[in-house]
């Protein structure tokens, strides 16, 4: 993970809010949320931790878990049938929003 963050974040200060909303000391007043997170995905916990985070800021958020996915297991529609139904789940909770 060092390296992929070392990629991602070059120098910059890795609490940075920017990089990580999860850094962010301030989460009222966002918008409704849906995290969707991999159960192989290292990040899954920070996923997992935001969803919470927000929530207790008083956002309506849901996370949603995929188990036995890897990150950016969402551009397999072609294989996965999880990936497929997290897109349509997008899909409903984007077309709820702007409804």
């Amino acid at each position: 993970m060092e390296w992929f963050i070392g990629h991602y974040a070059g120098t910059a200060d890795r609490r940075d809010p920017r990089l990580s909303p999860l850094h962010n000391p301030d989460l009222t007043g966002l918008p409704p949320a849906t995290i969707i997170t991999a159960g192989c995905d290292p990040l899954a916990s920070e996923g997992r931790a935001y969803g919470r985070a927000l929530v207790k800021a008083g956002t309506r958020a849901s996370v949603i878990e995929f188990p036995g996915q890897m990150h950016a297991f969402l551009d397999l529609g072609a294989l996965l049938d999880d990936a497929l139904t997290a897109r349509r789940l997008v899909a409903g909770e984007l077309r709820a929003a702007f409804a």
